[in-house]
């Protein structure tokens, strides 16, 4: 299913909150700690599908300029490799990018693995045809500033695809990942799938679109996946 984003009212304006040393050595730390058991949150995915979705929302993939941000062990970039695309994966977690490094070397996969400081992208801009990420939405601190690093770092037309997916069950005291004092801060924790798009048109892109996904697509304890598809706009 496909729902359209064209804009309105925007209350997370009033929780975006300011990134500070802390708030980056706590979350790169949970993420270096994270590493070693990560994958197996990966473990009951449907691969082949996974690429039939990243194919459909792509369009097309062969040659395309492709970034993972946040990619953890490299979930998305190997299989953004395997459609043909030149890919790069950027995290801040050292321990998460070591374990990249090291499947894309045994898989024969010329994936570029880069370490940035979580706010900063080292790309000049327009260096991409689509920056894709995955369950990463909920852990920004400040969500508005990261999508407009990620506009800067696209090609004029290019695309966002953003995979997200929850918890069945979750409360507002819920500790994922890192302390109360970072998760009670983070602004897309529990909000709408709605309220983030409407969060990439303020970011500047021209359209946000939601597709579910479907259910097939992993068989974890978790809701189904959903991708938000943005783009940039392309010249008049």
């Amino acid at each position: 299913m496909l729902e359209n984003i064209h804009g309105g009212s925007f209350f997370l304006e009033k929780r975006l909150v300011t990134i500070t040393n802390l708030d980056l050595s706590t979350i790169k730390a949970s993420w270096n700690r994270a590493a070693p058991g990560f994958d197996a949150e990966h473990s009951k995915e449907n691969i082949p599908l996974w690429m039939e979705q990243i194919q459909r929302l792509m369009e097309n993939t062969e040659g395309a300029a492709f970034l993972d941000v946040g990619t953890g062990t490299g979930f998305l970039a190997q299989m953004a490799c395997r459609l043909g695309c030149n890919v790069a994966g950027a995290d801040l977690s050292e321990e998460m990018l070591a374990l990249a490094k090291r499947k894309a070397a045994l898989q024969g996969l010329p994936i570029h693995y880069v370490l940035f400081d979580g706010v900063t992208l080292p790309f000049p801009d327009g260096s991409f045809d689509c920056v894709a990420n995955s369950r990463l939405l909920w852990t920004l601190l400040d969500p508005l500033r990261t999508f407009r690093e990620w506009r800067r770092v696209l090609r004029p037309g290019g695309i966002v695809l953003s995979f997200m997916r929850l918890p069945k069950v979750s409360s507002g005291d819920d500790i994922w990942y890192y302390n109360r004092q970072v998760e009670r801060r983070l602004p897309l924790k529990y909000v709408t799938k709605r309220e983030t798009a409407e969060l990439f048109l303020k970011a500047g892109f021209s359209n946000a679109d939601i597709f579910d996904l479907p259910v097939e697509l992993s068989m974890a304890e978790l809701n189904p996946w959903y991708c938000i598809r943005s783009e940039k706009e392309r010249p008049i």
